[in-house]
């Protein structure tokens, strides 16, 4: 057994290493069932949605939390990812902001696997398009020169899928 396994084997039930997510800016997280209900969910999604504790929450499933049509697209995704056992990366998908406005995101979603490898689940992170501009932002500020800032964006851009283009003199 590698290490990876061995420390992940150790970890409690209870351990809540999701919650690794209620620190990370504009990020929300979620799992659920194989039944689409919610399982798990950190804080950012939390209070996107109105809730505070995370016990509010568990057990409901999109068709509780969205409108109609966003609720189906959520699951045509979910189901996707359970069927096949393949993330779904890169999507770009409407979900509301913390002010409840509907609001773009890049989002991922990846299978829950169990000990015999068999899925489990589906989970979830995302962030929004606005916070990806925000990071580039800050990487701007820490990069010298507009060509290393136009190069560090555009590498990203494209591991993220992304199309924007960056040159030494876009502004940010």
């Amino acid at each position: 057994m590698d290490k990876r396994s061995t420390f992940l084997n150790q970890r409690a039930d209870d351990s809540l290493f999701y919650h690794l997510f209620d620190h990370l800016p504009g990020v929300s997280f979620f799992a659920k069932n194989t039944d689409f209900e919610i399982v798990c969910a950190n804080l950012a999604f939390l209070e996107r949605l109105g809730f505070h504790n995370e016990t509010e929450i568990i057990g409901k499933t999109d068709y509780e939390l969205f409108p109609r049509q966003l609720a189906e697209n959520f699951r045509k995704d979910d189901q996707a990812v359970i069927t096949s056992g393949e993330a779904r990366l890169h999507i770009v998908e409407l979900f509301f902001n913390p002010q409840g406005i509907p609001d773009w995101y890049i989002t991922n979603k990846m299978p829950v696997f169990d000990h015999h490898k068999n899925i489990i689940g589906v989970m979830r992170k995302a962030f929004t398009v606005a916070w990806s501009a925000w990071l580039r932002t800050i990487i701007a500020a820490k990069m010298p020169s507009s060509e290393k800032i136009a190069r560090c964006s555009n590498r990203a851009s494209t591991k993220a899928g992304l199309k924007w283009r960056l040159t030494p003199h876009s502004r940010l």
